[in-house]
C-alpha cells in the first residue's frame, strides 16, 4: 500500500529537560517541565561551508552544521518556568529578577505536531540555552489584540554522539508504541531522564 501523502498543521506540547551532563557514554537529563501553550517553532541550521581549491577551481566542498537557531512563539511563559529557561532568581514575594549575570542552563526541547492524516511526528532536540526575548505590550482597544511571548535559543550537537535531533512520525511501520508514549516523558537516545515527580494528592 502506498503511503498516504501528509502535511504538518499542528504544534503542541513543548518541554524542556534540563541537561545534567554531555560525555561520550553518558547523556543524561533531569525531569522535563513544560514551557507554554505553543503557537509556532522555527528551527534553523547554521552551515558553514569548507571548500578546497586547486587548479583554480573547487575540487572538494564539505557543509558543515555550526549551530542551530530555534524561536519558540507561545502564550505567556510562566515565571518560575522563565526562571528554569533562563537561569534568573526569583525571591519571595515571587518577583523575578532579570540580571545581566545569569547563566542560561542548557536543556533538550521536545514537542509534537500533528499531520492532516492525525497521526503526530515527535521532535526533540538535544543541546541548547534559551535567550531574552524580546517584550512587545499594547493597549487594548476595541478589539483584541493578542499578544504572544517569542523567545529563542542556540542548540548545539552532543559530546555524546554528536546527534543534535531525532524526530519520528507516530505512523511509522517500524517505530514502538512505547518510544510514542514516553517521547515527552524520556528524552529518547539519552543515558537517562529522571522521572516526572509525582505530586501527592490531598483527601
Amino acid at each position: 500500500m502506498a503511503q498516504q501523502d501528509t502535511v504538518r498543521i499542528g504544534l503542541s506540547n513543548l518541554v524542556a529537560f534540563p541537561l545534567k551532563s554531555d560525555a561520550v557514554g553518558n547523556l543524561t537529563y533531569g525531569a522535563p517541565f513544560r514551557i507554554a501553550a505553543a503557537v509556532s517553532a522555527s528551527i534553523t541550521p547554521e552551515t558553514a561551508d569548507d571548500s578546497f581549491f586547486a587548479d583554480d577551481i573547487a575540487l572538494i566542498s564539505n557543509r558543515t552544521i555550526s549551530s542551530i537557531s530555534v524561536e519558540l512563539e507561545t502564550t505567556d511563559i510562566p515565571d518560575e518556568v522563565q526562571a528554569k529557561l533562563l537561569g534568573l532568581s526569583v525571591d519571595q514575594q515571587g518577583v523575578v529578577h532579570d540580571n545581566i549575570n545569569a547563566q542560561a542552563p542548557q536543556v533538550a526541547l521536545a514537542f509534537r505536531s500533528l499531520k492532516s492524516n492525525g497521526k503526530y511526528k515527535y521532535v526533540v532536540l538535544y543541546k541548547g540555552a534559551f535567550g531574552v526575548g524580546e517584550d512587545e505590550y499594547q493597549t487594548k482597544e476595541e478589539s483584541a489584540t493578542f499578544q504572544t511571548t517569542t523567545i529563542s535559543a542556540t542548540f548545539l550537537p552532543t559530546a555524546f554522539n554528536g546527534d543534535w535531533r531525532a524526530s519520528v512520525n507516530e505512523d511509522s511501520p517500524s517505530v514502538e508504541q512505547t518510544t510514542i508514549d514516553t517521547w515527552l516523558t524520556e528524552v529518547y537516545g539519552a543515558t537517562s531522564t529522571d522521572p516526572v515527580p509525582v505530586v501527592p494528592v490531598t483527601p
